[in-house]
């Protein structure tokens, strides 16, 4: 592992500071109070966060002693290198551990990954944080070197193993190992994996190649609906139109039908009443004379009916009343006056039979006979 860079944006007094480490050995020669001390802290608690987590005193934290006074983000960002791949490891401290935040990027991919938890200094240097103190890490006022339990671990296991034979079997059990891990001939292979994934990967762009083809396709008959939608709504609103036209003259057709029923209905009720003005010799009586008429009509048909059946006398007397009568029949002002005079001739002719007439009174008798004579075809 390497270190790169580190960017500190608040951490003790170091605030905004940015610091290049090279390949080789890396000097710090500042002034007392600069934060030298700050800065290996900040490295350390990058990667194995802060010590002394537990302590219930605040003053005992490690955590509250770097917090900054200016406020701002607590935390930064360290760039490091691991089997040449370039990693940036960033974390933001909260008030307690449940706060902090731990994010791990790739830089050849800019992406988040898995490769290491917040754990990382354990899964990196394969030491606990006590023990990178006493190795790795040398403090202001530490420059005393003691062994832990980890180191004794792993003193003890190269101690046991310093003869040259089993150095040769576990050099050769882990080249088999290696080989084992990364051969393409074994489904666990690294290798064969790989070209699985590969596989995997080439059939999914296949995929993809066809799904844009698909896509292509499906655009362009969603293309050819919609203008076949924005073509048949045209034409439905001009159907429409058309409709509204033909609805308008067929409503035109009806009521020109139905003037032509009128019409011919109002020429047969003028003929009727021309006939009936030319029948009634232009005067077409009013509603009452003519149910009179009817009246008179009905009368007329009964006495018909009678007359068919009259006798001979009957016959005599109708011939001599249509003598008297041939100009037609008078009307009752002459009546009444034929009436007077036949009642006036019986007065007469019971005078005469009483009493013997003189020849005055039988001339006046006689003057009155001419006189109803003249009066009586005068009338007629």
């Amino acid at each position: 592992m390497r270190l790169i860079s580190c960017t500190i944006e608040n951490f003790g007094k170091l605030n905004n500071v940015t610091y290049d480490f090279s390949g080789e050995c890396n000097t710090i020669c500042e002034d007392n109070g600069w934060g030298k001390s700050t800065l290996a802290s900040f490295i350390r608690v990058m990667f194995y966060g802060f010590k002394n987590e537990s302590k219930k005193k605040l003053a005992d934290k490690e955590r509250n002693r770097y917090m900054p006074w200016q406020k701002g983000v607590y935390g930064g960002e360290i760039i490091f290198k691991v089997n040449d791949v370039v990693y940036s490891l960033r974390r933001v401290f909260g008030k307690k551990q449940a706060d902090d935040e731990f994010l791990l990027v790739r830089k050849d991919t800019n992406m988040e990954c898995n490769d290491f938890s917040s754990d990382i200094g354990d899964e990196l240097f394969k030491i606990d944080a006590q023990s990178f103190e006493r190795t790795v890490f040398i403090g202001q006022n530490d420059c005393v070197t003691t062994t832990t339990d980890s180191i004794n671990a792993k003193i003890g296991n190269l101690a046991d193993n310093t003869d040259d034979i089993n150095n040769f079997e576990t050099a050769v059990a882990r080249l088999t190992a290696e080989l084992n891990n990364i051969t393409s001939t074994r489904v666990t292979g690294s290798i064969a994996k790989r070209k699985s994934k590969i596989t995997q990967l080439t059939a999914q762009i296949n995929n993809y190649a066809e799904i844009d083809k698909t896509i292509d396709e499906q655009t362009k008959i969603r293309d050819e609906l919609c203008e076949k939608r924005e073509n048949l709504k045209a034409s439905k609103e001009k159907l429409q139109e058309q409709q509204k036209v033909l609805s308008v003259k067929k409503d035109v057709q009806a009521m020109k039908e139905k003037y032509q029923l009128l019409l011919k209905e109002c020429n047969n009720k003028k003929n009727i009443f021309e006939h009936m003005k030319e029948y009634f010799n232009g005067t077409i009586p009013e509603k009452n004379e003519i149910i009179k008429q009817i009246e008179i009509f009905d009368d007329a048909g009964k006495l018909s009916g009678r007359l068919a059946h009259v006798d001979e006398q009957d016959k005599r007397r109708f011939e001599e009343l249509q003598k008297i009568y041939g100009q037609g029949v008078p009307d009752n002002a002459v009546l009444d006056e034929y009436q007077g005079l036949a009642v006036r001739l019986d007065e007469f002719r019971n005078l005469c039979s009483k009493n013997r007439l003189s020849e005055d009174e039988q001339k006046k008798l006689n003057q009155l006979k001419s006189a109803l004579q003249r009066v009586f075809l005068t009338k007629i």
